[in-house]
């Protein structure tokens, strides 16, 4: 396997990674909520007994949110690593800035046709503030390494 090759082999994870994030669109509401309320039930548990005082709703609103932030985090520096080792385009900005801008959009616009769904331009504007600090923590690395 040439040289090539190889370095385009890194886009696998970044095209992987957004599969997982369209596969999530496309549950229903009801799966979606019920993995997330489930996900919400076990930490309310525990904080509830370490004495914390929360609804169980803030709580589920402030894990969908967390989740949406951390998804995009990950996706950020998984396309800020590919773009470090084989860009796509001339520009690593434009680059850059088409997938944190971009994939936040489709998947939302994925939400708008499913069932108990909903797509939201504030969970875009969530997913680009978590794909922007993904992609500014690998920034940061390399530049600190340097």
């Amino acid at each position: 396997m040439n040289g090539t090759v190889k370095k385009k082999l890194i886009w696998i994870l970044p095209l992987l990674w957004t599969a997982v994030i369209f596969s999530a669109s496309l549950q229903s509401g009801e799966d979606s909520g019920a993995l997330s309320g489930s996900i919400t039930g076990m930490i309310y548990d525990f904080l509830t007994k370490a004495g914390f005082s929360l609804t169980f709703e803030t709580l589920h609103f402030l894990i969908r949110k967390a989740a949406h932030f951390t998804e995009y985090a990950i996706l950020g520096i998984l396309v800020k690593t590919a773009i470090q080792k084989a860009p796509l385009l001339k520009s690593d900005t434009l680059s850059l800035l088409s997938w944190m801008i971009l994939i936040p959009l489709c998947d939302e616009g994925i939400q708008h046709f499913i069932s108990g769904r909903f797509g939201a331009i504030e969970d875009s504007l969530l997913d680009m503030s978590g794909f922007a600090f993904g992609a500014l923590l690998v920034y940061l690395i390399l530049r600190f390494r340097k």
